[in-house]
């Protein structure tokens, strides 16, 4: 992200990242905060459709499911749906799902545990990836989204309340 927008050098988010180049394993800024600072300077939308670009998965990737599916195949219950709550973006998980049989969960609507919805198929807790010509990419990425998911709107907060 920062390579792209490559903001100047005495601007809050390059001096708020240019710890992570020097030592990464250091107590730097983070990430969540840095992604707020683009926002503020580059646009929420134009920073998230960057992520999207970024994040998706080349078809000859395929083979990089091979984990997901592991999980897949231990998360599901007895009818073989699989039960996932995940921060990931992307869709490995649904890789081997061309029917779209695997529901999926994406912000703010969750199932409702207190009324006993199952968590069948793959909640996407932070976003699931959309199409890179979407006219918004709503992932939480930035403290500000953080802020809405967990405090303000809290709809990450009860459903992992529910869980």
């Amino acid at each position: 992200m920062i390579d792209f927008f490559d903001p100047p050098e005495e601007s809050e988010a390059m001096k708020a990242f240019a710890p992570w180049r020097d030592d990464p394993a250091a107590a730097n800024v983070p990430l969540d905060q840095i992604f707020n600072l683009l926002h503020q300077e580059y646009g929420r939308d134009e920073v998230n459709a960057l992520v999207t670009e970024r994040l998706l998965v080349p078809s000859t990737a395929a083979t990089k499911g091979h984990e997901h599916s592991l999980v897949k195949r231990i998360s599901s219950n007895q009818s073989g749906v699989p039960q996932i709550v995940t921060t990931n973006f992307d869709h490995l998980f649904e890789l081997g799902d061309e029917a779209g049989s695997i529901p999926a969960h994406i912000p703010p609507a969750f199932p409702d545990l207190s009324f006993g919805s199952p968590i069948d198929g793959i909640t996407y807790l932070h976003g699931r990836l959309v199409a890179p010509d979407a006219t918004q990419h709503p992932y939480v990425l930035s403290s500000a989204d953080f802020g809405r998911a967990y405090l303000s709107e809290a709809w990450a907060t009860k459903f992992i309340s529910g869980l």
